[in-house]
């Protein structure tokens, strides 16, 4: 946690001067990696674990005086869909938890937002590859800027595109519970790769999240990439963490794409989806239910699964 921090507050040039307000919780990583960055700096932390109030937040950043920040895509949406401007200290925010889109970038930078889209891991202490500071300074218009890894990690993919990291920040292992005892299960292996669960495509330090390796499933004898799925429906209008794409059983394609959602304009989205996605991808259509979500707001996909799968 330590090798982070030190590797984001450098990435960011923070200092004592820096005040951080935490509204992320503090078992989640990217709530509890600021406490880690501030000890390092010295700065002050500002905390407000009370349910996310759009309204507050923003008030907080104004009367705390606050420099920097951590924010998941659907607390961005929020700030937009309310066309709250940002203040004029706020010097960066990082975006991770989640694909932000481009669309969402852009608006929130129209309205002054410093963001710093980024990916990350709980088993990398948090950030693996964030946008530059010098993005804040560049045209926003076309997009979200690309994402570099941070100086503290080596990364490659194997043949199947599966991302594979080596660093400090890295998880030695993992505890898992068998029994009565506990056993220690080593996650990198002897030269100190970490095999991720995620696909990606690397351009020399520039990285791009791919998606999970898991989320690819054949439909009628073509490959179909749910995560894909999922951005032509943020594309289309779905907001952030409405809404999972998951393969359900059909008789005739084996599986087929379903939306499970509690967005109430779900359909209009999925129409508009379906117009960009190949005839083999398609949503076939919605399931409005009541989604299981962790603290942090995050759709708990494995709840899903198990639910419907």
């Amino acid at each position: 946690m330590l090798a982070s921090a030190a590797a984001v507050n450098a990435w960011v040039g923070a200092t004592a001067k820096d005040v951080w307000l935490r509204v992320l919780p503090k078992f989640h990583v990217g709530g509890m990696s600021i406490h880690f960055r501030a000890e390092l700096t010295g700065s002050r932390v500002v905390v407000d674990e009370s349910k996310w109030d759009v309204r507050k937040f923003v008030s907080l950043l104004g009367t705390e005086n606050i420099t920097l920040t951590s924010l998941v895509p659907s607390q961005v949406f929020d700030l937009v869909a309310g066309k709250w401007p940002a203040p004029a200290g706020l010097r960066a925010v990082f975006v991770g938890g989640g694909r932000l889109e481009d669309s969402l970038y852009v608006q929130a930078r129209a309205l002054g937002w410093p963001l710093l889209p980024g990916f990350g891991m709980t088993e990398a202490s948090s950030q693996v590859a964030t946008a530059r500071m010098e993005s804040l300074q560049e045209p926003h218009e076309t997009g979200a800027p690309p994402l570099e890894l941070l100086p503290c990690w080596e990364a490659r993919v194997d043949e199947t595109g599966r991302l594979q990291l080596r660093g400090a920040p890295l998880l030695a292992g993992r505890l898992i519970q068998q029994g009565d005892a506990w056993q220690f299960h080593r996650a990198v292996d002897d030269a100190g790769w970490f095999m991720t669960a995620d696909r990606a495509r690397l351009e020399g330090r520039l990285l791009t999240p791919l998606g999970r390796c898991d989320r690819v499933v054949k439909v009628l004898g073509e490959l179909v990439d749910l995560d894909a799925v999922e951005t032509a429906l943020l594309r289309a209008g779905l907001p952030p963490d409405r809404g999972a794409v998951l393969a359900l059983r059909d008789e005739r394609a084996g599986v087929r794409p379903w939306l499970l959602t509690d967005f109430s304009g779900a359909e209009t989205v999925v129409a508009k989806a379906n117009e960009s996605l190949p005839p083999f991808a398609r949503v076939v259509g919605c399931r409005h239910m009541e989604l299981p979500r962790s603290p942090l707001g995050k759709i708990l996909r494995g709840e899903l699964r198990k639910q419907w799968g």
